[in-house]
């Protein structure tokens, strides 16, 4: 079993667990530590069940799919001191669904989960903790440390443990690989732990991957150990995160351009690839910008000919979210080598890479469900078109499919979760990326995401966390956002029901930024410290530049395609866009630059707001728009308060100034945004809690002039339509 047990497992004093995928429990020889003799840890056949009830039971079963879910057929023993039960049950390969039978004096049985198992399957329509055991014949390789410096030394100890037939280690089949290449400084002792030490390593993501096999020919699981040696451990926080929509951001080979025939271009491929997005990551545009996450389209192949979509369109899968293969990659964005060329350059630069990755459905050309379409892997036969006749969004949520061509999931089923899920671990693996935004989280099963979280922990974090798994829940219930993030869920969320209020109070100025205020206490509330995702745009929706400046009309769908919006001739659109990316950029968690609104691309309704990036030729209004993200991006990068700030203190509020205080121990950012028409002179009262003692001299660093507390105040002149960050 995956439980919490494996995820933190290290070797203190005995080998408690195998390795992540063994599923099993792990025994040493002659019952001791290994010694100077040589004693070498065996794998045990029997799984190990431990469970703390918390209360007071007569008895305690496990009713799972070996015992046809029958708790007497599988009693626990206890209490022990500490007060938990135990049960040792012989189990050959297989994956097993169970729950807890909880029986008190009275009689009464409750089923309950596994509390401390974040991994699930259902049997039938129930939902059961799931146990995976593997061939106990097999041995395993147990992650023990990792000690790692800024100066590129490295300490490294594994645990290989022998099946239970005790063939004994292949020393000819022992590898150890660094970065892909045989590692120098490997040591195995006669109680099969293998030490690796090595030093010189550059500031850069690594790999270390073990492979072990006994003289029987049994192999373990591979183990693999990604770690970055840089000066400061990294945090998704740190910095921007940046979408780019691949096909639309920039063409670095003609070569692979492959627009399919009949297709309009606003919905066809363009030619953006991963050569282009290299060539950007290593001109230092991302740098730049205080970029330190860049999220791409789905890697995955689609299919090469046209599908009819909103207005009745033809439209290609140039966006990635029709898959018809896990595992092959788009040609048109290149290939594997691309990929982790791209990558691998990303990484150079300290800059991590996440992929969006569509659990939600598949193509009807995806051999997934040519193969499946009978058996269960899928929800309905395609009658049931999200929003359609009889379809609402809402009542079917999990089994609507989002157009007849799309294929929903049922993760009910257990064949297709776990193939789904280790679709998404291969780019992990292979191409190395450090994280997932995960599409349309709302419409399919969370046993999806939890699977997804703790396979990434249990298999690739065991030197800490490593991996951001952002959704997609276009929502404004933040009850429902939220209930998607925690410890074995998604790390965080983009913000939509903050975004809504973004657009409403920086773009239309329909309500007054008392409400932005407002919106954001109640994300805190909501989120705690959760690091989610501030956002004014994304691919679905119009670009927040055309809505700022009144140029959308009632039907931006129709716009998209019958009158496309040009630029903006006047600056009042763009000076609303740069209020917005400084409240973006200076929240809490992983603010989202969606490509082009940090120079203010205009555009309607899909496809009109995924136009292709502008590189050359910007506008004097385009260019100060770039210049003032490019100033907010830097500015995150350099104030700690910025970064690791709590929630917003507010210092002043009012139909039109916002100026809040973003506070980590004595850091101080401060941030002020006037969105009236005219200059703005204010005295603002420093807040309580904010350490900013008289005569503390603020620099603005969007380009105004400094400020010093006086009299625990701050005396700003606010130009009309402007706004301010100021920091010591």
């Amino acid at each position: 079993m995956k439980s919490s047990a494996v995820r933190s497992a290290f070797f203190l004093g005995l080998l408690a667990l195998a390795s992540a995928g063994c599923g099993d429990a792990s025994t040493v020889a002659d019952g001791g530590l290994p010694d100077g003799g040589g004693t070498t840890p065996i794998r045990s056949c029997a799984i190990a069940f431990s469970f703390s009830p918390g209360q007071s039971v007569k008895s305690i079963g496990i009713g799972a799919e070996w015992n046809q879910f029958d708790p007497t057929k599988t009693p626990m023993t206890g209490p022990d001191a500490s007060g938990a039960w135990h049960a040792s049950v012989p189990l050959p390969p297989g994956a097993y669904g169970y729950k807890y039978v909880l029986t008190d004096g009275a009689g009464t049985q409750t089923w309950i989960l596994d509390p401390q198992n974040p991994y699930s399957k259902y049997v039938g329509t129930t939902e059961n903790s799931l146990r995976e055991v593997d061939d106990c014949q097999n041995p395993s390789l147990t992650f023990l440390e990792l000690d790692k410096s800024a100066s590129g030394a490295l300490h490294a100890e594994v645990q290989y443990a022998d099946g239970a037939g005790q063939a004994g280690l292949d020393p000819a089949a022992l590898k150890v690989l660094l970065d892909g290449a045989q590692a120098s400084g490997v040591t195995v002792d006669a109680t099969g732990k293998i030490v690796v030490d090595a030093s010189g390593l550059s500031k850069d993501k690594h790999r270390l991957t073990f492979q072990a096999a006994d003289r029987a020919g049994h192999a373990a699981t591979q183990l693999d150990v990604p770690f970055w040696i840089e000066d400061q451990p990294f945090d998704f926080r740190d910095g921007m995160l940046y979408f780019v929509f691949t096909d639309r951001f920039k063409n670095g080979t003609t070569q692979n351009d492959n627009a399919t025939s009949g297709v309009d271009a606003r919905a066809n491929y363009q030619g953006g690839d991963f050569a282009g997005v290299q060539q950007e990551i290593e001109a230092g545009y991302f740098d730049s910008l205080g970029v330190r996450t860049i999220w791409i389209s789905p890697p995955n192949a689609n299919p090469d000919h046209g599908e009819l979509g909103t207005g009745n369109h033809l439209y290609t899968g140039y966006h990635g979210y029709w898959p018809i293969s896990g595992r092959d990659i788009q040609p048109r964005f290149g290939d594997l080598t691309a990929l982790k060329a791209m990558v691998a350059a990303a990484h150079k630069r300290g800059i991590r890479v996440i992929v969006d990755s569509v659990l939600n459905h598949v193509h009807i050309e995806s051999p997934y469900f040519v193969a499946h379409q009978h058996d269960g892997w899928f929800n309905g036969d395609g009658s049931c078109v999200c929003g359609g006749p009889n379809c609402d969004w809402t009542v079917h949520a999990i089994d609507c499919w989002f157009e007849p061509y799309l294929p929903d999931i049922n993760y009910e089923n257990y064949d297709a979760l776990k193939t789904m899920v280790d679709d998404a671990i291969y780019w992990a693996r292979e191409a190395d990326v450090d994280g997932f935004r995960v599409d349309a989280v709302k419409q399919f099963l969370p046993v999806a995401t939890r699977r997804l979280r703790s396979e990434l922990h249990d298999q690739l974090e065991q030197t800490g966390p490593l991996y951001y798994l952002v959704g997609e829940t276009f929502d404004g219930d933040r009850g429902l956002v939220e209930s998607y993030v925690g410890q074995n869920e998604l790390t965080a969320q983009f913000d939509f029901p903050l975004y809504f209020t973004v657009r409403a109070a920086l773009a239309d100025y329909s309500t007054p930024l008392g409400s932005l205020e407002q919106s954001v206490k109640d994300s805190a509330a909501a989120y705690g410290s959760a690091p989610m995702s501030p956002f004014l745009g994304n691919q679905d929706v119009p670009r927040f530049l055309t809505e700022a400046a009144v140029m959308l009309d009632g039907d931006p769908s129709a716009q998209a395609w019958n009158d496309p919006p040009a630029a903006p001739t006047d600056d009042a659109g763009y000076q609303k866009l740069m209020l917005a990316q400084t409240f973006v950029s200076t929240q809490p968690g992983v603010p989202l630059i969606y490509y082009g609104d940090e120079y203010g691309q205009p555009g309607a309704a899909d496809p009109d707001n995924r136009r292709f990036m502008k590189w050359s030729g910007y506008t004097a209004f385009e260019q100060e728009t770039l210049d003032h993200q490019k100033r907010l991006g830097q500015a995150r990068e350099e104030l700690v308060a910025l970064r690791r700030g709590g929630t917003p203190v507010t210092m002043w509020i009012d139909d039109n100034l916002y100026v809040y205080a973003r506070v980590s121990g004595t850091d101080v950012a401060v941030v002020a945004i006037n969105r009236e028409w005219n200059p703005r002179t204010v005295s603002v009262p420093v807040a309580p809690g904010v350490p900013l003692p008289d005569g503390t001299v603020l620099r603005d660093r969007l380009g105004g002039p400094s400020v010093t507390v006086t009299g625990q105040a701050l005396q700003l002149n606010l130009p009309a339509h402007s706004s301010a960050l100021y920091a010591p």
